[in-house]
């Protein structure tokens, strides 16, 4: 029977069927039929037993067949299940009171962490359940993946395996270190430890997101045993060969407590390196407040400079090799020490890294647990800053090693992303270029060497740039290697591929531009299978795809080569193609429509917009920058930013005589800040994790912002219990309030202007109203609290009462993490801070006060700060969330007077002023009134684009046709 893949199993002239009457002849009537690829098997077999068929008159039929392993499903608990509420309680109980139990010394802590951990594995086997499977249950495992299991299971073992990775993922156990590297450079003194608070806790539980892969103790984010971790061992994609290490990741997967720990940690790690400056200006990646397009700009700028000189650039790219786990602990402790960090970090990290132990996990295989006593785990929050620390004092050693060029027309610079760095040179001469890299890279190498890193050979890369032209012939850069009689030799890429940007020869971006408009394009023809004009995801949803999966890779590395002085019409060409495949998908139209009558309908701001709007945005957030940054370092004379002294990276002699309104990328960003821009500082002393101004005095800050919403029927007794408790603060002597409130004129500019007024009891102490320049509503409600809170800490009083309508401005008025009106912030709790240090004993209040239901004082802040408004002249200031708003408010313009032109919509667009109303928010008004209808959306975009099989399309392709519809009267 070939049809059905299966074959008589019958031994020939083998009889089945033994009569009881002996008379008659044996015959075969049992026919075992059976597949063909368990035909193949050796283990199959057939017997036929002849002796012991029990009075029957037909044989026993023996028959041995291969069967699959069933699969080892790990035991979890269902979410929102009672298994899960009773595991919750038990882990809560597993914590026992910290009042009760000694934590003096290391051995009590370890006590005590082994407590509860074990509680915690004995309350999940006690409430998880292992999955079973069945008849349902779709089993992909057939006998192909079966044979390749087994004979990779004959090749390696688990133990094996283990092992391998073990000494693979941990091979830098034995790497020499020479600590005189550290020689070198300075010393720092040691800082000061600040506890740890319960605020810096919850704040970093705010930003983890409500889902995570649990760790050993089956805790995952939702609910918030350091030592404890799982290995997973995950391919790297787009990997040529599979048989080598180098292409697969280890990432570590902790528990939730310990990572909770560990972010707040390294929050702290983060500060203190960029405000001691402790990190290398060069290094870019795994530092708070840098980016991958920052090392962009740097390069192109670099590049794009040189060029403008007739000057030829050359850069290596390096890579250390496996870069986490090759961090030895003692190198740690001695870099810590050597940097100044406090010694409590120091003998944290000195226990924390000791004893530890992981398991590795690939496919459905689980090792016994084994030492890691070397490396810091890839995907812990500490690892970036601890291994960015480990390499800092190399990179400091190398830049002042690198010899003085011999003209000032040469320059060595470097930069590094976390572990992928690029040495670049320049000069007139291509020979001077290979040569000088070569000394460098054997320089750098030999200092990694010295700390226990390598830089492979096999990973390096070099890119030529010069648009003067270059004709003659590049000397080969042949580097050593190891062992010493294997050199490398390095030739020229067409594309360099660095940190998601492609760089080709002359800095055009075609490349960059057509690879990630492809990849979208392919990207947004995927998804048809999600949904069309007539089923699947509504026309609302298909919109927020594409602008959270799409558009940002569309529009990745936008800062590095979009040039606002240009058209760039060949270069956005893809990229529109890209976006109207998605305006077409969203909005159902037909495949003839035009893309500007379909964006507008989509509501997708135009490409060349978008793009503008980006990097407009992006230039405002300069000012937000910490002061060691390398691109505040880098820019030009002409910002309105403090002067900066030059470092590795930034100007060279040469460079200094560019004009200041060259068109390169740094000079753009000094030409777009607007004057007058508000000021951030990231690394005030009040921004310091464990010295906020709540962290110290937690118990003298109260905040009164919880209420109903005004239109709940609760809403009427709240407010009489907030009035009746107004009026007890207004009866007090030893207390003092104010109400403040702010307002802006949006027809005029955004002119804002904040106002507030004191009170002791009944008596009025002061009033002010002042403008607030260009600003959001925000901003002038937060100028009004801290105007209002610098008066009164100067007034003596027990207490400080503040009210005010706006609940964000008084959750923000302390909180100095970087946000709009930062120095507000700032100001406020220097303010405050001083008045509780003489005052420890008072306290500060902040009230929500509801607006407009016939609170005297505050209705008089309200008229005092309209009239501010309108009558203060203006002060000469601009916030930043006004300038973002501002840059906002512009595009959108300019996209309605497109709207209104038939050469962006096209004719066939229906005249209607309504129909062309832009905007790109929720989707803009057409998505707005046909979200949650596909086909009624697409019928619309046709009619309205006059794009279907009908009308335009046969008036233009089948004018012999009837252009209207076949069903139409």
């Amino acid at each position: 029977m070939p049809n059905l893949s299966v074959s008589l199993f019958n031994t020939p002239d083998v009889p089945t069927h033994y009569p009881h009457n002996t008379a008659l002849a044996t015959t075969v009537i049992d026919l075992v039929w059976i597949s063909d690829t368990l035909l193949q098997s050796p283990s199959t077999s057939l017997v036929v037993d002849a002796v012991g068929h029990d009075g029957s008159d037909h044989a026993k039929l023996l028959i041995t067949l291969p069967l699959s392993p069933e699969f080892n499903l790990i035991p979890r608990i269902k979410h929102k299940s009672d298994e899960e509420a009773a595991f919750l309680v038990d882990a809560c109980r597993a914590f026992p009171p910290a009042d009760n139990i000694p934590l003096d010394d290391h051995d009590s802590i370890q006590i005590l962490c082994d407590m509860i951990f074990d509680s915690l594995r004995c309350s999940f086997v006690r409430c998880a359940t292992t999955p079973k499977i069945t008849a349902r249950s779709k089993r992909w495992w057939n006998d192909e993946c079966h044979d390749v299991l087994q004979a990779f299971c004959d090749d390696r073992s688990q133990d094996n395996q283990c092992a391998y990775f073990c000494t693979q993922f941990f091979s830098a156990t034995n790497h020499p270190i020479d600590f005189t590297v550290l020689d070198n450079l300075e010393c720092l003194p040691s800082r000061l430890f600040n506890p740890i608070s319960m605020v810096e806790i919850e704040e970093q539980v705010a930003l983890c997101a409500s889902c995570s892969a649990a760790g050993p103790d089956h805790i995952t984010w939702p609910v918030v045993k350091f030592k404890a971790s799982t290995t997973v061992v995950i391919p790297k994609p787009k990997k040529t060969d599979y048989t080598v290490l180098k292409a697969y990741c280890p990432i570590v997967l902790l528990s939730c407590l310990g990572k909770l720990c560990e972010k707040v940690i390294a929050n702290r790690l983060q500060f203190e390196a960029l405000k001691h400056s402790i990190f290398h200006l060069s290094q870019c990646g795994g530092v708070k407040a840098h980016c991958t397009e920052d090392a962009g700009v740097l390069l192109a700028h670099h590049i794009l400079a040189a060029c403008k000189h007739g000057l030829h650039t050359l850069c290596l790219a390096v890579d250390i090799a496996q870069f986490y786990p090759s961090v030895l602990h003692e190198l740690l402790a001695r870099v810590l020490e050597h940097q100044g960090f406090a010694p409590e970090y120091v003998v944290f990290f000195c226990a924390y890294l000791t004893d530890r132990i992981t398991q590795f996990r690939w496919n459905n295989n689980l090792s016994d647990l084994c030492p890691a006593n070397v490396g810091v785990g890839q995907g812990s929050a500490l690892s970036p800053v601890l291994a960015n620390l480990c390499i800092t004092p190399i990179l400091h050693v190398f830049s002042i090693s690198i010899p003085r060029p011999r003209v000032t027309t040469e320059t060595a610079s470097m930069l590094f992303y976390v572990d992928d760095g690029v040495l670049v040179y320049f000069s007139d001469s291509m020979g001077q270029n290979v040569l000088m890299l070569k000394h460098l890279f054997s320089l750098l190498r030999t200092l990694f060497l010295r700390l226990g890193f390598v830089l492979k050979p096999d990973k390096l890369e070099l890119m030529h740039f010069s648009r003067c032209g270059f004709d003659g012939v590049l000397p080969p850069l042949i580097l050593p290697s190891t062992p010493p009689a294997i050199p490398v030799s390095l030739k020229l890429l067409m594309i360099w591929h660095y940190l998601g940007f492609f760089f080709d020869h002359q800095l055009n971006f075609h490349f960059h531009v057509n690879f990630y408009a492809t990849h979208a394009l392919s990207t947004v023809h995927s998804y048809p299978l999600l949904g069309n004009s007539n089923r699947g995801l509504t026309p609302s949803q298909k919109c927020q795809l594409y602008l959270s999966c799409v558009l940002p890779l569309l529009t990745y590395g936008v800062c590095v080569w979009y040039d606002p002085r240009k058209c760039q019409v060949s270069l956005l060409k893809p990229v529109r193609r890209a976006q109207a495949a998605a305006a077409r998908w969203i909005t159902g139209s037909f495949h003839t429509s035009p893309i500007g009558g379909m964006e507008v309908l989509a509501g997708l701001l135009p490409v060349h917009l978008h793009l503008k709007k980006l990097y407009l945005c992006s230039h405002l957030c300069i000012p937000c920058l910490p002061s060691s940054h390398v691109l505040l370092r880098s820019l030009p004379s002409g910002a309105n930013l403090p002067p900066l002294p030059p470092m590795s990276f930034t100007y060279s002699p040469v460079l200094w005589h560019i004009p200041a309104q060259s068109s390169l990328p740094l000079h753009f960003i000094v030409q777009d800040l607007p004057e007058h821009l508000e000021d951030s500082l990231p690394l005030h002393i009040e921004c310091h994790p464990g010295q906020h101004l709540i962290d110290t005095f937690s118990s003298s800050i109260h905040y009164d912002i919880s209420h109903p919403k005004k239109a709940s029927n609760e809403f009427p007794l709240w407010l009489d219990q907030f009035c009746f408790s107004l009026s007890l603060v207004s009866q007090s002597l030893d207390s003092v309030f104010a109400f403040s409130d702010g307002s802006v004129l949006p027809s005029q500019g955004n002119r804002a202007a904040a106002s507030f007024c004191t009170f002791r009891g009944q008596q009025e102490l002061f009033r002010r109203s002042i403008s607030c320049g260009q600003s959001m509503l925000y901003d002038a409600e937060l100028f009004g609290l801290y105007m209002a809170i610098r008066h009164l800490t100067q007034v003596d009083a027990n207490s400080i009462h503040l009210y005010c309508d706006n609940e964000s401005t008084l959750r923000m008025l302390f909180d100095t993490r970087l946000h709009a009106s930062q120095m507000l912030s700032i100001m406020a709790c220097c303010s405050a801070r001083s008045w509780l240090l003489d005052h420890p004993e008072c306290s500060i209040h902040l009230h929500w006060c509801p607006g407009h239901v016939g609170i005297e004082n505050n209705e008089q802040v309200d008229r005092d700060a309209n009239t501010a408004a309108t009558s203060l002249p203006i002060t000469p200031y601009i916030s930043h969330a006004y300038a973002c708003q501002h840059v906002t408010h512009n595009i959108t313009k300019e996209w309605q007077r497109l709207a209104h032109l038939l050469s962006h919509i096209r004719h066939q667009f229906i005249p209607n002023a309504r129909l062309r109303r832009v905007s790109h928010i929720n989707g803009g008004p057409f998505m707005n009134a046909f979200s949650d209808n596909s086909a009624f959306a697409a019928r619309m975009a046709r009619t309205i684009l006059n794009h279907a099989p009908t009308g335009e399309f046969r008036s233009r392709f089948f004018p012999y046709e009837c252009a209207n519809c076949n069903w139409c009267p």
